[in-house]
């Protein structure tokens, strides 16, 4: 996984700018992954088990989401920020790349994730496809058909 920061940022921008931009991107895609999950789930009940509305509007699951919110976003910047210094990480892109990104090595805000045989890739897809958009959203529709 690599990516660089390209606009009116290029020429200005430097590896802890891209780091804090990533972090922030990725906020975000939590926020529009949480707040799609709810209102389909808010929807849902809303239509089919109005009963089940106290579940939904109370002091706890807000609480329980702006935690689960905050361990997000938290888990992505622990994530991000942990990646290797500039010099590390563009060892890490010549080695595993065989060459093939070599144009953009001298971008400044290059970011390049070793893969790892594989394992970021894997952990990137559990985590931004599984983890925060279909887990929330199955658990919450299972919890109300066993109510």
């Amino acid at each position: 996984m690599a990516g660089y920061i390209s606009g009116f940022f290029r020429n200005i921008g430097n590896y802890t700018f891209a780091l804090i931009m990533d972090v922030v991107g990725f906020s975000i895609y939590v926020n529009c992954v949480w707040g799609t999950t709810l209102s389909l789930l808010n929807r849902y009940i809303f239509t089919f088990y109005p009963q089940y509305r106290i579940y939904i509007e109370n002091k706890l699951i807000l609480g329980l989401f702006l935690i689960g919110s905050l361990f997000c976003y938290c888990l992505i910047a622990v994530g991000i920020v942990r990646t290797l210094d500039p010099e590390v990480s563009r060892e890490y892109l010549r080695n595993e790349t065989q060459q093939a990104l070599l144009h953009f090595i001298d971008e400044p805000t290059l970011i390049y994730i070793s893969n790892s045989g594989g394992v970021m890739r894997l952990l990137a897809a559990f985590a931004f496809l599984m983890l925060l958009d279909l887990l929330p959203f199955d658990c919450c529709i299972n919890f109300c058909h066993h109510v």
